[in-house]
């Protein structure tokens, strides 16, 4: 197993392995544990290992990228193929692919660190090269932004984007190489795990923090 994805209700767990398959497993949230010694479905159509996964039970998609460059959509309840989207340019194994809450599909390529931004139905929207390495992502609730964060030499940095335009909305930069990145429940804060083992933690730009309050009362009725 190469990577692994669980979706939100923890009753789906997805796995991508080296021999090109993606397996798809029923998990009892319960009791903490797969249903069954064999996945529900195992879903075919890369020629070179799985290098992330994504599972979405509400808009019923499995998406895999691979290092064969490509990536493949499946429906999640009947293992249909759905369709393969191609990044533009070389061909380059692509380390990372999400989903927003909104639909917007994205990969990151580490050979030419550039991201790219999908529609769900795989039509291309931006490109952007990100000029560092990225090693942690995360999209916000309201599916408009997302967080990324990596280093540039021996420097961290941390990026909040527009999913849409892919335009920097915040920019920050640490002392240290970052690894990983958590937001808070309220997503006023992040929790930046440092590549000396340290943890920092950050208030988001007040502007983003503004509209993401501004959209939770729009949902809301106010």
């Amino acid at each position: 197993v190469t990577c692994l994805a669980l979706s939100e209700n923890n009753r789906v767990l997805v796995t991508g392995s080296k021999d090109t398959t993606v397996m798809v497993w029923i998990r009892d949230p319960v009791r903490n544990e797969i249903s069954s010694s064999y996945p529900r479905h195992i879903l075919y159509g890369h020629d070179d290992e799985v290098s992330c996964v994504v599972v979405a039970v509400e808009m019923d998609v499995v998406i895999s990228a691979s290092k064969d460059g490509t990536c493949i959509i499946h429906t999640l309840r009947s293992a249909q193929y759905v369709r393969s989207i191609y990044p533009p340019g070389q061909t380059v194994p692509i380390k990372w692919v999400g989903m927003s809450s909104t639909g917007n599909i994205m990969t990151y390529s580490e050979a030419n660190r550039t991201l790219h931004s999908y529609t769900i139905n795989g039509r291309l929207m931006q490109s952007a090269d990100i000029k560092m390495q990225l090693t942690s992502f995360y999209f916000s609730r309201s599916g408009k932004y997302l967080v990324t964060a990596g280093s540039r030499g021996s420097k961290g940095i941390f990026l909040v984007l527009s999913c849409n335009s892919l335009k920097v909305k915040s920019r920050e930069e640490t002392e240290e190489p970052i690894r990983s990145v958590a937001i808070s429940e309220s997503e006023h804060h992040m929790l930046i795990g440092m590549d000396d083992g340290s943890v920092m933690v950050y208030a988001l730009n007040e502007g983003i923090m503004r509209k993401l309050t501004l959209m939770k009362l729009k949902i809301l009725g106010f």
